[in-house]
């Protein structure tokens, strides 16, 4: 599949727009004190950091699982801690230039808000957040959701995201074109599942531009 002949792109946000490192270290320093106060193991938070990498290697939720491992309770996410990937808005000026870009992504409420202090909302024509909507991917419904409003037919769409289970696959089942980008804790994970396969990968943003054409 060629990408330069979508007229559609829809970007993940965490990991993919946005960097969620700093968020998950502070919730692994709250769950290492925890854990430490109640007599688990103790870790550090570069430990417990390579350890959500080793797990999400293993293509499943790393973070709640290395709560487990060392005797914490799962720490919610609460983005406060979030910041955009210093090369997004570069990027989405490039490709808005030819393309209509959307969102498609699991997040809290107020995901709308948070690209606009992020600076990434002008950029941006459609925003599907999994809080809005009452879906979650990888249900099917969210992408389809995400077509019918955008009105474009999946083969002319390209889903961009961090996650092979629920980014690549989902889409790719909808016939959409897929990229993925390989950060965040699951960035050491290779499905050998054809289905989890993307059209093109990269490691940054900054990589997609010439993807497209722009």
């Amino acid at each position: 599949m060629d990408l330069r002949n979508a007229e559609w792109i829809f970007f993940d946000m965490g990991f993919t727009l946005v960097d969620e490192s700093d968020e998950h270290r502070r919730r692994a320093a709250v769950a290492i004190a925890e854990a430490a106060e109640h007599g688990g193991k103790e870790i550090g938070v570069d430990e417990f950091e390579e350890l959500t990498y080793r797990l999400g290697a293993e293509g499943r939720p790393p973070f709640s699982r290395a709560c487990r491992r060392i005797g914490a309770k799962y720490v919610p996410y609460t983005g406060e801690c979030e910041k955009p990937y210093p090369d997004a808005a570069e990027t989405l000026d490039r490709l808005s230039a030819k393309y209509r870009l959307g969102v498609i992504a699991n997040q809290l409420p107020g995901a709308a808000e948070r690209l606009h202090r992020f600076g990434l909302d002008s950029y941006i024509s459609l925003v599907i957040s999994s809080a809005d909507v009452g879906i979650e991917k990888p249900d099917p419904a969210i992408f389809l959701l995400a077509l019918e409003k955008a009105g474009c037919e999946p083969q002319r769409a390209v889903m961009v995201g961090d996650r092979p289970d629920n980014d690549i696959k989902p889409a790719r089942a909808l016939g959409m074109m897929t990229v993925r980008v390989r950060t965040g804790q699951f960035c050491l994970f290779s499905p050998v599942d054809a289905d989890m396969q993307p059209d093109a990968e990269v490691r940054t943003l900054s990589e997609l531009a010439p993807l497209f054409g722009v």
